[in-house]
C-alpha cells in the first residue's frame, strides 16, 4: 500500500515535470494522461478496498523543538472518496483536451499545468497537518492563475487570472490568520492532535481589540473566510465568472469539480472544531444560502454559456455550505461526488457547442442545432437532468437530502433551497432551448464534436445518472459505518411527509415549465422592469462596487503615499542637506597562530582586489575576466569547506583566530549562513559582469572583489571595532560603484547614501565608545556576549534605552525601516545590475543582522521594552511599502519597495522574542537575499537589451524568451510567499512567532500576503504576458538575441525551493540550512538577427549601428 499510495501523489508532479522540460506535444499529452490515468486507477482501489486509514510519513517539513510537521500521506474514507473524485474527471478532461487543444501551440504547457494541478490537489485532500494543506492550497491556486491566464495574449485572460489570485489570497490571507490561531491555541498543526484536544482547548476565550472571544469562534470563522475565497461564495466569488476566460476544459476540471470544492472538504475535515461553534455554523448557513439565491438570480439573465454554469456552480457550492452549516457533513460530501461529475458534464457539454458554434460563447446568437450535434444534446439533456434534481438522475439524491436537513433544522435555509431549486431548473432550461431550439438560423458550419471528446462526456454522463443511487443506496454514503469517523456525524433527520419530499421535485419541474413557456412558446414575457433586469444581468454591482469601494482607493493612496515618499520624506530629510553639500562640492571641483580558513576567505578578495589594481591588462582581455572570476570562487568554495567542517552541535563561535591583536575573527551557526551567501552572490555578480565591456572594468572587478573583503569581514568580525570598521567600509566601494558606473543621478543618490548612513553609523560609534569607557572591553566572543547581557541590567534603564535607540538608528537606516529607507529605491535605480543585487542581497541584511547580534543581544530589556515600537514601524513599512511599490512605474523601484516590505517582516520577527519568530526573520534574510537578487539580475538582463526600466515599455517576453519567463515567474512567485518557496517557510516561521507576542496585530503583517500577490503579478502580467496595448513597447523579439557571441553571464540560477530546518535554534545559536543553486550560460549581445552592430554603454544600455551608416562615416573619415 505504501507504494500504491506514493505513486497516486507524485505520478501527476512525474508527468507534469516531463511535459514541462521535453516540449514533446505528443509525448507530453501520453504521459500526462498516462500518469493521471494510473493514479485514477490505483485511487479506485484503494477506495474500493479501504477497510482502515493509512498514515505513510515522507520527510519532515518544519523540525523545530516546538514545531514538527510532517509532509505525508493520509488517507481516511474522506479523502478515499475525494482521491476518486479528483483523479477520475482530472483523467476525463486529459482525453478531452487531446482533442479540445489539438491545435494549440502550446498543449504541451497546458497538459504540464493540468498534472500540477491534480498534484497539487491530491496534496492537499492526503494532507494530515495544516501547513500540507495550505501547500495544497495555495499549489491550487497558482495552477489556476496559470491556466486562468493560460491564453495570455489576451488582456482579459490575463486581468482574470490576476483577480482570480488575489481575490483568492484574501481568503487565504484569514486561513492564515486561522492557522496561526489553531498553533497558538493547540500548540500542534497535525490535524489528530488538534481535533483530539478540541473539546479540552477549544473552551478557551481570546482577547482581541479589547473584548473577549471564545477561540473556536474565532478559528472556524477564519477558516471558513479562507473557504470562502476558494470555492466563490458571496462577497469573494467575483473572480469565478470571469475565471472562464480559461480554455474550457480547465473550467471542468478546476472551476466546477475540484479546486472550488477544496472549501467544502476543509470545512469537513475540520467538522471536529466547527462542531463546538454554532456561531461559525449559522453563519455559513446564511452565507450559503445567500450564495445559492444570488447566483441563480444572477444566472437565469447570463448570455454566455460558460457564465451560466460558472453562476451554476457558485449557486450549489452554496448548498454544499448550507449543509456544512447545518453539520450534514456527510451529505455535502455527497452532493459534491454528484455535482462533480455533472458539472464537468456541462462544462464538456459546452466545450463541445464552442467547438461546434467556432468559439462562441453567447447563447443568443446561436440555435436550432439540436439536429446537428445531437450526441452533444443528448449528454447535455443527461447533465442539465442531473442538475436540475430530477428522479433517478444523481442530483435527486443530494439535492433532496440537503433541502430535508434544512426542513428538520433552519426554516430560512429550507425556504431558500426551494427558491433555488426552481431557479437551477429555469437557467437549465433556459440555457438548452436558446443553443439548441431557438429558431434563429446561424450561418456558421456546424458540426458533431470529434470521438477524443464525446468519450469523455459519456464517463461523466454514466456519473451524472448512476452516482447519486450509488452513493445513496449502494455505498450507504449517509451512514456512519461508510465514514469511519474521518467526519462528524450527527442523528439523521428523518423527513416522512410525502409533500415535503416532493416539493424539490415540483419546483424543478416549476421552473422547466417556466421556461418553455418563455422561451419556447413564448407565451409568458421575460423581466418587464428594465432597472431589475439591468440590475441581474450587472451581478448586483458587486464588481463595481469593489472598483469604487476598494480599487479606485487602492490605486489613489497608493499614488498619495509614492509622493509623499518623494516630497515630504525626502524634502525634509536628506535633500536640504544634499544641495548644500552639491553647493559646496561645485565651488570646491575648479599572518599568525589559529585557523586560517576564515582569515583565506577575507583575505582573498582582497588580494585579488590589489592585483586587478596594480596589473597592467587591457579591458576586453579574457584574462581579467578569469583573474576576478578566481578570486570570487576560491572564498565560495573555502565557505563551502567551513560548511562542511562547522561542528553543528556547538553554538560557540568556531574557527577563530586573532589577524590582529584582540582583533578575532569567527563565525557560529548564523554567521556561517551569511558567510555563504555573501561568497555565493559575489560569484554571480562577478559572472555577470564578464560580460560587461567597460573600458574601466579593471577598477570596476576591483571593486567588487575590494566590497566583498568588507561584507566577508563585517560578517566574521567578533571585535566591535572591526564590525564597525566594516560596517562602514562597505560604503566606500559602493559609493565608486554608483557614482561611476550608476545612471545620471548618481552623484545625487551616492551623497544621500553616504548622509544617511554616516547619521546612524555616528549614534553607532558613541554607543559602543560608552559601553567601552563602561566595561572596558571590545572583544566579542559568545562568553563576551553573556557577560555583557548580565552586566547591562545593572545599568539605569534610561541609559539602556539611549544605547538602544543609538543602536537602532544606525541598523534601522542600513534595513531599511519606516521612515529611513528612502535611499533604496534611488539606490537601486541608479545602481548598475550587480551593485543592485549587492545591496539587496547583502548590505539591507547588515541591519538585520546587526539587529541580532547587537540591539537584542546586548540589550535585551531595552529591546523588549521598544519591541512594540520597532513592530509598529513594521508593519507600517509592509503596508506603506506594499501600497508604494504598486504605484511604481520603474521596475527596480518596484522591486526595492518590495524588500523594505519583506524586511519589516524580518525585523517584525526578530522583536516577536520567539523561537519561531527569530529563526523564520534569520531565514528570510538568506532567502530574501536569493530571490530579490535573481529578480534584480533579470531586470538588468531586460535593461541590457532594451535600456528601459518602464514596466509599460514590456510586454510578452515569455513568448521568445520562454525559460527566461519561467525563472522570472518562479522568482515572483517565491516573492509572495507562496508555499513549497523559500519565501513561504522563512516568513510563516515569522509570523507564527509574531502571532505568540503580538496577537491578532500580526494580521496586519499578513495583508502583505495579498497585497504582494497585487504588485508582482501586475508586474509579470505586463513583461511577461500580455500584448501590445501601447506604443513604443518592446517584445520578446526586441529583447531576443540570435548569432551571438558567448561571454560569461549569470543568466538564471535557481533560488531556494524547499528548504527544511533540520536542528533547533535558539538565541545566537546555529541553524542549518540546504542551499540549492544552479547556474545556467548566457550569451552577450554582439551583432543582432539583422546584422547591426551592438555596442554597450557604461549604464549597461545598448546602442545599434547598422553596416551602412558605419560604412558612411568611415568614407567621410577618409
Amino acid at each position: 500500500m505504501t507504494y500504491i499510495l506514493k505513486l497516486i501523489v507524485f505520478l501527476p508532479l512525474f508527468g507534469s515535470l516531463f511535459a514541462a522540460l521535453f516540449r514533446k506535444d505528443v509525448c507530453g499529452q501520453l504521459v500526462t494522461t498516462a500518469g493521471i490515468g494510473i493514479s485514477a486507477v490505483l485511487s479506485w482501489y484503494v477506495f474500493l478496498t479501504f477497510s482502515e486509514n493509512y498514515h505513510l510519513v515522507l520527510f519532515p517539513l518544519f523540525s523545530l523543538s516546538v514545531l514538527k510537521v510532517n509532509w505525508a500521506i493520509s488517507v481516511d474514507a474522506l479523502s478515499s472518496l475525494m482521491l476518486i473524485v479528483i483523479t477520475t474527471v482530472s483523467l476525463v478532461v486529459h482525453l478531452y483536451s487531446v482533442g479540445y487543444m489539438e491545435h494549440d501551440k502550446g498543449k504541451s504547457r497546458f497538459f504540464s499545468y493540468l498534472s500540477l494541478f491534480t498534484f497539487c490537489m491530491i496534496v492537499l485532500v492526503v494532507s494530515d497537518n495544516f501547513v500540507q494543506l495550505f501547500f495544497g492550497w495555495e499549489g491550487v491556486g497558482l495552477c489556476s492563475y496559470l491556466l486562468i491566464g493560460f491564453w495570455f495574449q489576451k488582456y482579459s485572460a490575463n486581468n482574470a487570472a490576476i483577480k482570480a489570485f488575489v481575490v483568492n489570497r484574501v481568503g487565504d490571507f484569514a486561513l492564515l490568520i486561522g492557522i496561526f490561531l489553531i498553533y497558538y491555541t493547540f500548540h500542534s498543526l497535525n490535524f489528530t492532535e488538534v481535533f483530539d484536544t478540541t473539546d479540552l482547548l477549544g473552551t478557551q476565550n481570546i482577547r482581541a481589540f479589547c473584548c473577549e472571544f471564545k477561540v473556536t469562534h474565532i478559528i472556524c470563522i477564519l477558516l471558513f473566510i479562507g473557504c470562502m475565497g476558494k470555492s466563490a461564495q458571496l462577497g469573494l466569488h467575483v473572480w469565478l465568472p470571469d475565471a472562464m476566460e480559461g480554455p474550457t476544459p480547465v473550467s471542468a476540471l478546476i472551476h466546477a469539480a475540484t479546486m472550488v470544492t477544496a472549501g467544502i472538504l476543509l470545512v469537513a475535515k475540520c467538522s471536529p472544531l466547527f462542531e463546538l461553534s454554532n456561531v461559525a455554523r449559522e453563519l455559513i448557513v446564511i452565507v450559503g444560502a445567500l450564495t445559492a439565491f444570488f447566483a441563480a438570480t444572477v444566472a437565469i439573465t447570463q448570455n454566455d454559456i460558460k457564465k451560466i454554469i460558472a453562476y451554476s456552480t457558485c449557486s450549489q457550492l452554496g448548498y454544499m455550505f448550507m449543509a456544512c452549516g447545518l453539520s450534514a457533513y456527510n451529505v455535502a460530501i455527497f452532493h459534491l461526488m454528484t455535482q462533480a461529475f455533472l458539472k464537468a458534464l456541462l462544462f464538456l457539454g459546452a466545450g463541445n457547442v464552442i467547438h461546434a458554434m467556432q468559439h462562441e460563447q453567447n447563447i443568443q446568437k446561436m440555435g436550432n442545432c439540436w439536429k446537428k450535434i445531437p450526441c452533444t444534446y443528448a449528454l447535455m439533456w443527461i447533465g442539465s437532468l442531473a442538475l436540475s434534481g430530477i428522479f433517478p438522475f444523481a442530483g435527486f439524491y443530494s439535492n433532496d437530502l440537503i433541502i430535508e436537513h434544512a426542513y428538520s433544522s433552519d426554516s430560512f435555509a429550507f425556504v431558500i433551497s426551494l427558491v433555488v431549486a426552481f431557479f437551477t431548473a429555469f437557467y437549465s432550461w433556459r440555457l438548452l432551448l436558446l443553443v439548441f431550439h431557438s429558431q434563429k438560423q446561424s450561418k456558421i458550419n456546424i458540426h458533431e464534436a470529434p470521438k477524443i471528446m464525446l468519450i469523455p462526456l459519456l464517463i461523466l454522463a454514466f456519473g451524472s445518472v448512476f452516482s447519486g443511487i450509488w452513493g445513496a443506496n449502494i455505498l450507504n454514503i449517509t451512514s456512519n459505518a461508510f465514514w469511519k469517523s474521518s467526519l462528524v456525524m450527527i442523528d439523521e433527520h428523518g423527513v416522512y411527509n410525502f409533500f415535503i419530499k416532493l416539493l424539490p421535485t415540483l419546483a424543478s419541474l416549476s421552473g422547466i415549465a417556466l421556461a418553455y413557456l418563455i422561451y419556447q412558446y413564448q407565451v409568458i414575457r421575460q423581466i418587464k422592469s428594465k432597472f431589475l433586469l439591468k440590475f441581474l444581468q450587472n451581478k448586483w454591482y458587486f464588481d463595481e462596487v469593489y472598483e469604487f469601494v476598494i480599487i479606485a482607493p487602492i490605486r489613489f493612496i497608493s499614488r498619495l503615499l509614492w509622493k509623499f515618499d518623494v516630497k515630504a520624506i525626502d524634502s525634509f530629510g536628506p535633500n536640504g542637506v544634499l544641495r548644500l553639500v552639491n553647493e559646496c562640492s561645485k565651488s570646491s571641483i575648479k599572518l599568525q597562530t589559529g585557523y586560517v580558513l576564515l582569515l583565506s576567505i577575507f583575505l582573498l578578495p582582497l588580494i585579488g582586489a590589489l592585483i586587478l589594481s596594480l596589473i597592467r591588462i587591457n579591458h576586453q582581455s579574457i584574462h581579467l575576466r578569469f583573474l576576478a572570476l578566481f578570486f570570487a570562487v576560491l572564498p565560495f568554495l573555502l565557505s563551502i569547506v567551513a560548511c562542511i567542517e562547522f561542528d553543528y552541535n556547538n553554538a560557540d563561535f568556531q574557527f577563530v583566530s586573532h589577524p590582529i591583536r584582540n582583533v578575532g575573527i569567527g563565525i557560529d551557526g548564523i554567521s556561517l549562513l551569511f558567510l555563504l551567501l555573501t561568497t555565493f552572490l559575489f560569484v554571480i555578480c562577478i559572472l555577470y559582469n564578464c560580460k560587461m565591456s567597460y573600458t574601466t572594468l579593471k577598477a570596476y572587478m576591483a571593486l567588487f572583489l575590494l566590497l566583498e573583503s568588507f561584507v566577508v569581514g563585517f560578517f566574521v568580525s567578533l571585535n566591535a571595532i572591526s564590525f564597525y570598521v566594516f560596517f562602514e567600509a562597505v560604503l566606500i566601494p559602493m559609493f565608486f560603484i554608483i557614482g561611476i558606473w550608476g545612471g545620471k543621478h548618481r552623484v545625487y543618490v551616492t551623497f544621500k547614501l553616504f548622509l544617511y548612513t554616516l547619521t546612524g553609523s555616528l549614534l553607532f560609534l558613541l554607543g559602543f565608545v560608552y559601553i567601552y569607557n563602561i566595561f572596558g572591553t571590545f572583544i566579542y566572543k559568545y562568553t563576551n556576549i553573556q557577560k555583557l547581557a548580565t552586566l547591562v541590567p545593572s545599568l539605569d534603564i534610561e541609559v539602556q534605552s539611549l544605547l538602544w535607540i543609538a543602536f537602532f538608528i544606525s541598523f534601522a537606516i542600513k534595513t531599511p525601516m519606516f521612515p529611513f529607507h528612502t535611499w533604496l529605491p534611488d539606490a537601486h535605480v541608479q545602481s548598475p545590475t550587480s551593485g543592485s543585487v549587492i545591496l539587496v542581497g547583502l548590505l539591507i541584511k547588515m541591519g538585520g543582522y546587526g539587529f541580532l547580534r547587537f540591539s537584542i543581544s546586548m540589550l535585551p530589556q531595552a529591546s523588549l521594552y521598544f519591541s512594540n515600537f520597532v513592530v509598529v514601524l513594521s508593519i507600517i513599512a509592509v503596508i506603506y511599502a506594499s501600497l508604494v511599490a504598486f504605484a511604481q512605474d520603474d521596475i527596480k523601484k518596484l522591486i526595492a519597495y518590495s524588500s523594505i516590505a519583506h524586511m519589516g517582516i524580518v525585523t517584525a520577527g526578530l522583536f516577536s522574542f520567539c523561537e519561531e519568530g527569530v529563526l523564520g526573520s534569520t531565514f528570510q534574510m538568506i532567502s530574501h537575499g536569493l530571490i530579490s537578487a535573481a529578480l534584480f539580475l533579470c531586470v538588468g538582463m531586460l535593461y541590457t537589451r532594451t535600456g528601459t526600466l518602464e514596466i509599460a515599455k514590456y510586454f510578452g517576453i515569455v513568448n521568445t524568451m520562454p525559460k527566461f519567463g519561467f525563472m522570472f515567474i518562479l522568482f515572483s512567485m517565491d516573492s509572495i510567499w507562496l508555499p513549497g518557496t523559500s519565501g513561504f517557510a522563512g516568513e510563516f516561521l515569522a509570523m507564527v512567532g509574531m502571532l505568540k507576542s503580538i496577537g491578532f496585530f500580526t494580521g496586519f503583517i499578513a495583508l502583505g500576503t495579498i497585497l504582494s500577490a497585487v504588485y508582482m503579478l501586475n508586474l509579470c502580467k505586463q513583461i511577461i504576458w500580455g500584448a501590445r496595448n501601447g506604443k513604443n513597447q518592446f517584445s520578446g523579439n526586441q529583447c531576443k538575441t540570435n548569432k551571438l557571441r558567448k561571454q560569461w553571464l549569470f543568466d538564471g540560477f535557481y533560488a531556494i525551493r524547499k528548504m527544511w530546518l533540520t536542528r533547533a535554534f535558539k538565541m545566537n545559536e546555529q541553524i542549518s540550512v540546504k542551499l540549492a543553486c544552479k547556474l545556467y550560460e548566457g550569451i552577450f549581445a554582439d551583432i543582432d538577427e539583422s546584422g547591426k552592430l551592438v555596442l554597450q554603454q557604461k549604464d549597461e544600455s545598448l546602442i545599434y549601428f547598422d553596416a551602412e551608416s558605419l560604412k558612411d562615416n568611415n568614407e567621410e573619415e577618409t
